[in-house]
């Protein structure tokens, strides 16, 4: 339905709606009348139309009524008369209206007698929309909206505006997208854009939650259900006779929250049973003419074919519309910026939605021990899985928050094992996760928040296994249960064969639970090397290595046929470790003398510290390496034959932009220099990398912090890679310094 282009338009549909029958212009008695509802044979609605409020206007439509009422009346008919102008009366018209039995109404009053959508905004405008909540608090989130794009069919970037347009233009939309990724914000806003219209009687946004609606069939239950929680009942009967006229815009947020009544692993079965779950939206997309977004997690159905059909849609003008996966890095620091000078984006930070609501709740003192100079990455995801488990407790309030965590760490046990490093993981994995923890298969409620926990994804269109679609949250529930199954004493562990080892975040987790008991873990490592858990004792001792000690005694471990994501050694030395045919991903030398270390016959995908196999250590023996990174480390700098401002400038350059972490305390960040700066150029250079807008500076709880900005990324690579055979104008400045 288009917009009402007049105001005579616009009166004759919301009369249509209000008394539930064609309105159109009639001649009575040979006397033209602007609207006329013919409600029964014996009850007629005569509205006359006019941009003007005068005395004036309403004698002369006055006249026209006492013309028409006593002809209608000689035939039986009873005549309703109303006198709607578009703008606000005065008292004195309404009162001479009254005296002929005359309602006088302006255009808004008009509106509201069919839906009183001022007091429907306010009430569901203070609750929350879907997920778009308070992270901690569960209350609604009143952040203002990031623009960001979503993806049409086409692969297209589109905004908001745009699915506007589609939505009035009688496109129903299906907005798909992972946990996090903004579908309910996007719901949010929608309903605010679309408000402003309902003020020109445009449409009126209807949001709905569909989480609040299991075991509804159809579509007069799901409005009476929606309106009777806001306390407007007496609403309900007035939409449904007008819904499926173009007067109503649907905003149907988590059809995946609907949820089937059982689980198990007869596909065809579930297939039924979420069909029979989306009834009432399937009822309504059925009977409506578009104007629709329906919004939920792709993963939900088996396939877009199943998805289509339970939705209603095969015979419908539809569009699928996708979230991105992650914020653009513009979008993110938009977000960032809104929340306080002291947050940079740090590179291991996922830039998703839910990730900026997360850090949006940190207090100065968590900000800075998150994001300052030390890491942050465990200590960030440990409060991310806080966030996801609670919420999910909260929509199935028959699981508690904690036990939630321990059936994802048993899930992300079963992926270790896997071909893939994620997944698939089948049906029947995930029920057997369940049972193990609680000790009982999973039944209603409980089985619908395993088919729907964020960070798990339908692997294809045709398969219903899942796979963990984020590997940030994986990791650090592989860690966490690896900590616990140790700390438990748990049995029959370094038995299990396991393919796909901890990622370097999963290192900095299970370090944590490492510092004060690292005797139980190395014994667990030993154990686990005299069987098959090669992978466990990898993720053990490179964990140790995180730990933050100076050194870490390994008392004559020997691993041997393993898989090591990372072992860095460049903070922590190790000792009494013997390591071969084995394959690392990264090896990360360190620069002192280890004692007793072998790391020999294995395949090394990367060795960071030195440029060639010559400049090897004497300990490392046979490795066949991939590829080597170099590193600028102090001797590395001094042998680029680099002049003093330039070889402070590479350094620091390094230190903020280059190593974990996103920004550098005054004293870390100088300590050091002085074995290059003979000059006293220090101060300056920094304070002219401040002017670039290279790096800022605020104040933190012990000083002042240097933090990058990230936009310079790239130009300074280029000018660290290129160093004395750069022409870029910072270079230039740095070096006549």
């Amino acid at each position: 339905m288009e917009p009402w282009k007049t105001l005579e338009d616009e009166v004759r549909g919301i009369s249509s709606y209000i008394w539930n029958a064609p309105a159109r212009p009639d001649l009575i008695n040979s006397v033209k009348v602007d609207c006329v509802v013919k409600r029964r044979r014996d009850y007629w609605v005569a509205v006359e139309i006019s941009k003007e409020k005068t005395l004036t206007k309403l004698r002369a439509d006055l006249s026209k009524f006492a013309t028409i009422k006593p002809y209608l009346l000689s035939k039986g008919i009873y005549v309703e008369c109303l006198f709607v102008c578009d703008v606000s009366l005065d008292a004195t018209l309404v009162a001479s209206g009254e005296g002929q039995s005359v309602e006088v109404l302006d255009i808004n009053q008009l509106r509201n007698r069919f839906f009183d959508f001022p007091a429907y905004f306010h009430l569901r405008n203070t609750l929350p929309f879907g997920s778009a909540i308070d992270p901690v608090t569960g209350e609604k989130d009143n952040k203002k909206y990031i623009s960001v794009k979503y993806l049409n069919d086409k692969n297209e970037d589109i905004g908001i505006d745009e699915l506007i347009k589609m939505m009035l233009k009688g496109k129903t939309i299906i907005l798909l997208g992972e946990y996090g990724t903004g579908k309910s914000r996007c719901i949010q806003e929608l309903f605010s854009q679309l408000s402003q219209l309902a003020k020109s009687g445009d449409a009126f946004p209807i949001s709905i939650n569909l989480r609040d609606n299991w075991g509804i069939q159809n579509t007069e239950e799901l409005i009476r259900r929606h309106f009777g929680g806001l306390g407007l009942s007496n609403v309900a009967d007035k939409l449904l006779r007008s819904f499926n006229k173009g007067a109503v815009c649907f905003l149907l947020d988590g059809f995946d929250e609907v949820g089937s009544q059982s689980w198990g692993d007869d596909q065809a079965k579930l297939v039924g049973l979420r069909r029979k779950s989306l009834a009432s939206i399937n009822d309504l997309v059925t009977k409506c003419h578009g104007r629709i977004i329906i919004a939920g997690r792709a993963h939900y159905f088996n396939s877009d074919d199943e998805m289509i059909s339970a939705l209603g849609l095969e015979d419908k003008d539809y569009e699928i519309v996708r979230c991105k996966d992650e914020f653009t890095i513009q979008e993110m620091e938009e977000f960032l910026v809104r929340l306080g000078e002291n947050i940079v984006l740090p590179h291991w930070l996922p830039r998703r939605p839910l990730i900026c609501q997360t850090i949006s709740r940190l207090d100065d003192s968590e900000i800075a021990q998150v994001f300052v100079e030390g890491g942050g990455s465990s200590e960030f995801w440990h409060k991310l899985m806080d966030v996801i488990c609670q919420r999910e407790a909260r929509i199935n309030p028959i699981l508690d928050a904690n036990t939630i965590k321990r059936v994802y760490q048993k899930i992300a046990r079963v992926t270790r094992s896997k071909q893939t490093d994620v997944g698939p993981i089948t049906i029947i994995e995930i029920n057997h996760a369940f049972e193990v923890i609680l000790g009982t298969p999973p039944i209603d409620e409980s089985a619908i928040m395993l088919q729907r926990l964020p960070g798990l994804g339908r692997t294809s269109a045709e398969s219903s296994d899942r796979s963990f679609v984020d590997h940030f949250i994986l990791d650090g529930l592989r860690a966490l249960d690896v900590a616990d199954a140790v700390a438990n004493n748990e049995e029959g562990l370094e038995k299990e064969i396991w393919s796909n080892p901890l990622h370097e975040l999963g290192h900095h987790v299970l370090a944590q639970w490492m510092k004060n008991n690292f005797g139980i873990f190395l014994l667990r490592a030993k154990k686990s090397t005299k069987y098959y858990n090669q992978i466990l004792a990898g993720d053990i001792v490179a964990g140790a290595l995180q730990m933050g000690m100076r050194d870490v005694d390994f008392e004559g471990l020997a691993l041997h046929d393993s898989h090591i994501f990372s072992l860095d050694m460049t903070n922590t030395l190790p000792s009494n470790l013997d390591i071969r045919d084995s394959i690392i991903e990264y090896l990360k030398l360190p620069t002192g003398f280890p004692t007793a270390l072998t790391i020999s016959s294995s395949i090394v995908s990367q060795v960071e510290g030195v440029s060639a196999s010559a400049g090897l250590p004497p300990w490392c023996k046979e490795l066949d390496v991939d590829r080597f990174q170099t590193i600028h480390t102090v001797a590395r700098i001094k042998a680029a034959d680099l002049n003093n401002s330039q070889e402070v400038f590479v350094t620091v350059i390094k230190k903020t932009f280059f190593q974990p972490g996103a920004g550098r305390k005054e004293d870390a960040l100088i300590r050091g220099l002085g074995k290059f700066d003979k000059s006293g150029n220090t101060r300056a250079i920094l304070n002219f990398l401040r002017s670039e807008k290279v790096l800022r500076r605020f104040k933190g709880d012990e000083g002042w912090v240097y933090a990058p900005e990230r936009s310079m990324t790239k130009r300074m690579g280029t000018i660290l890679a290129e160093l004395k055979l750069s022409n870029d104008p910072i270079w230039k400045r740095i070096s006549e310094m």
